[in-house]
Order: C-alpha cells, then sequence, then structure tokens
C-alpha cells in the first residue's frame, strides 16, 4: 500500500503541476506490454541460453515493464542559465490478470532516476552540471536489450566539456553494501571525429573504501578498472557501433552494480557489434554479434557448485542474431527475428556438465506502426506486434536446468511447460513505446 500511495502522490503532483499556468511539465516514458502463450498449453515462456547475458527479445517478452518520467524547468533566465529536474518511476508486472499489485512476488517498482541539471553557466560554454541519481549515456543494442555500456545510479558530475578534440564527462557514482562504500568516477571523451564516424573512450575506476569493521576480503583488489572503446559510423541510412570493453576486479560485471570483493584475478573482455541500417524504404536491417569472455564474475571458487555458476561465474559467452523487416507499407511491416546464442564454462564439478549451452530462437512478426521519421523504420513506434516464436536448445542446456529440466537427464519428475522436448513455440501480441 506504501508503494501505490507513492505512485498516486507522484501521478497526482504530475497532473497539478501540468495543469498550472507556470509550469510546462515534459512527460516521457516506455512501456510494453501484452499476452502470449505456449504452443505445449500453458503461460508464455522466454526463451534464453542458460545464464546468457540476454536473449533476443522480440517476441520473447513476457513481462510488463513500463517507465515514466517527468521532466522540468525549475529556473531560465534570457542569459539561457538553466536548471531542469527530471524523475522516472519503473514498474514491472507478471501480466497474468487485471489488478496487479506493484509489490509482492514478481511485481516491482523501482525510483529510476531523480536528478538535478544546470547548463549555460558563464565561462561553461555549452556544459552542464549535474547531480542526483540517473541514467547517464547509457549504451545499448535494442534488438536484445542488452545495456553493455552503463555507469548509472546516484552520482554527480559535469558533461559536454568543449575540448580540442571533442566532449569531455567527467562523473563520480556510488554504490552501498551495508557499511561498506564502492566509489565509481568515471572520465569520458567522447565525439572524438574520425576519418569515418567518431570514437568515444571511457574509463571508469571502482575504489573500494569499505572500513575495516565492515569485514571486507583482505585479499580484494581495492581500486579495480573497466575501460571502453566505441567507434560509431554511418552507414547505409542508418549506423554501426562497435565496442571494445575489458574489466577486473569488482568492476568485472561490467555495469552499475559492482561485485564485492573481487581479486586481481577477476576479469573479463567484450566485444559488442550493433548495426541498425535503412537500405531502402522497404528494408530495414538489424544486426548484432557478441564476444565475453569472463572469469570469477562473482564468486572466486573456480568452479562452485551447483554447475549453474559455473556458467555465471567463469564462461565465454557468444552470441549472433538479425533481424530484417520489410515494409510493405507505411503502416505495416513484416519483421523475422533470428538469435543464436552459446554459453561454454570454462571449468565445472568434477563430472560436471561442461558442454556448451546453446539456444537458437526464430521469430515471425507482423507489424503496425506510424509512418517511419526521418531516422528510419527500425525505431519508429509505437509498434503494435502479432508474432510466433520457436526455439530450441541442446543436452547441456536441458542439463542446465532450461524450463525445470534437469530431471529429464536424471530419471525425476518433470513439470516444465514442455517436459523433456528440446523446442517449445510460444505466440501472442504485443505493444512497445517510447516517447
Amino acid at each position: 500500500m506504501k508503494a501505490m500511495r507513492t505512485v498516486m502522490a507522484v501521478a497526482v503532483a504530475a497532473v497539478f503541476m501540468a495543469s498550472a499556468p507556470a509550469a510546462a511539465v515534459d512527460f516521457h516514458g516506455y512501456f510494453r506490454s501484452g499476452i502470449g502463450g505456449s504452443g505445449s498449453g500453458g503461460q508464455q515462456q522466454c526463451f534464453a541460453a542458460p545464464n546468457a547475458d540476454y536473449k533476443f527479445r522480440l517476441g520473447n517478452e513476457c513481462e510488463t515493464y513500463a517507465e515514466a518520467q517527468f521532466d522540468q524547468s525549475f529556473y531560465k533566465d534570457k542569459s539561457g542559465l538553466e536548471f531542469n529536474y527530471s524523475t522516472m518511476l519503473a514498474y514491472k508486472t507478471s501480466q497474468s490478470q487485471d489488478y496487479e499489485a506493484l509489490t509482492g512476488g514478481a511485481n516491482e517498482i523501482a525510483l529510476r532516476q531523480i536528478w538535478v541539471g544546470a547548463k549555460g553557466i558563464p565561462g561553461l560554454g555549452s556544459a552542464m552540471i549535474w547531480a542526483g541519481k540517473r541514467y547517464f549515456m547509457r549504451q545499448d543494442v535494442h534488438m536484445i536489450d542488452f545495456f553493455y555500456w552503463d555507469v548509472s545510479g546516484p552520482g554527480a558530475g559535469i558533461e559536454e566539456l568543449d575540448v580540442s578534440i571533442g566532449k569531455l564527462a567527467i562523473s563520480v557514482f556510488q554504490n552501498h553494501n551495508g557499511q561498506r562504500q564502492m566509489w565509481r568516477p568515471e572520465l569520458r571523451l567522447y565525439s572524438v571525429a574520425l576519418p569515418l564516424g567518431s570514437l568515444a573512450l571511457g574509463y571508469t575506476a571502482f575504489i573500494d573504501s569499505s572500513p575495516g569493521g565492515s569485514n571486507p576480503d583482505p585479499d580484494r583488489q581495492e581500486i579495480s578498472h573497466w575501460v571502453n572503446g566505441q567507434w560509431s559510423a554511418p552507414f547505409a541510412g542508418g549506423r554501426n557501433n562497435l565496442t571494445l570493453q575489458w574489466a577486473n576486479g569488482s568492476a568485472t560485471p561490467m555495469s552499475p552494480y559492482p561485485s564485492w570483493d573481487r581479486t586481481s584475478d577477476s576479469s573479463q573482455f567484450r566485444v559488442v557489434e550493433d548495426l541498425a541500417i535503412n537500405p531502402s524504404a522497404q528494408f530495414t536491417v538489424a544486426f548484432t554479434a557478441t564476444y565475453a569472455d569472463y572469469k570469477h564474475r562473482y564468486n572466486d571458487d573456480p568452479a562452485p557448485d551447483p554447475d549453474f555458476y559455473a556458467t555465471w561465474n567463469q564462461a565465454t559467452q557468444f552470441g549472433i542474431g538479425a533481424r530484417p523487416i520489410y515494409h510493405f507499407s507505411d503502416l505495416f511491416s513484416l519483421a523475422l527475428d533470428v538469435g543464436y546464442n552459446s554459453v561454454t564454462p570454462k571449468e565445472a564439478p568434477a563430472g560436471g556438465n561442461k558442454d556448451a549451452r546453446t539456444m537458437l530462437k526464430i521469430t515471425p512478426a507482423l507489424l503496425l506502426h506510424p509512418p517511419p521519421g526521418p531516422g528510419g523504420a527500425y525505431f519508429t513506434r509505437p509498434e503494435f506486434r502479432v508474432f510466433l516464436t520457436y526455439a530450441s536448445w541442446n543436452d547441456a542446456a536441458q542439463r542446465d536446468g532450461i524450463f525445470g529440466q534437469t530431471a529429464c537427464a536424471t530419471g525425476g519428475t518433470v513439470n516444465g511447460v514442455y517436459g523433456c522436448e528440446k523446442n517449445g513455440i510460444t505466440f501472442g501480441a504485443q505493444i512497445e513505446s517510447w516517447w
């Protein structure tokens, strides 16, 4: 009830501000929701290789998720000085019925952003000083919903500083864990012009300043490192992003959430390719390929039991997929989303499951959307979808417990939707939008 009262208070405040003559509130957001079922009977299942960092999302999302963002200008004068406020609430439900409380079970509500930025400051040009909790320059692959370069969280900094070769952002973020503190300062140089495209470089330090009384691991790496390099280039009516990443110690997961007490033996290397092009008015293509090699991401044990942690903690991951879309009118399109994942443990308990866990997923979908704008049809929203998804997985994924199928190898009772079958079908309809 407390969460619901919070939501209502925010909503009422937003309506009040929007109706006030002197206050123009900007409303932004994102949501997806729909219905779906399994060809074997029962609820829709989402297909992903066990412990893969992402899934191919078209026709493969099993929840309602939304973000509501409200922006307000606090102050603006003739000189250009302006203070802006932004806040965002997010919620997720299992889309199982009409009334779904936003807390309890799989349902959640979260404060994602609340921050203030000041720009037009004399002597700083186009730069903005900011503080609060915010999404910060996040980089993602849309077709797999994978935020691979994301340092978001509570922080403060300055961005859009003009330097001779591009733009500079200097920020500091933090995380708490009981009495323990992790500082995450980041330096990012971006919009560096190249003969073809542009370059962005980033360095984030994870500084564990935990007091001795909080019992930190004495062998932990107190300063860990995360390095990113991204090349972006226009291509065939769209763009291509290629990113190389390396991290160690507590930064090994490459996310805003540090893995506490990691040693210098923890590390990860990752390559992310993201292509979205519009070669013609009738044809759009998205393509992605990723490779990751990591060890001791969350645990120092080389092969903790059970096998589940072997791929979560030490493995190589590979994924490749494409989403070609044929636009047979301004309003209707036909998409085919095809993706393949494999997760291969580096080590496993004696006699454990050491083979690559693989997943192939194929989704044809009929799309309804507004006429595309200048950016092309791939990112045009809102988008209604009717989809049919087929997926298949291998013996190693089955033994690793996908859809509760571990018992298929041991002879026990299997209660999952697909029994001991190593393939399945789902179907449904979905709406996705952002604004």
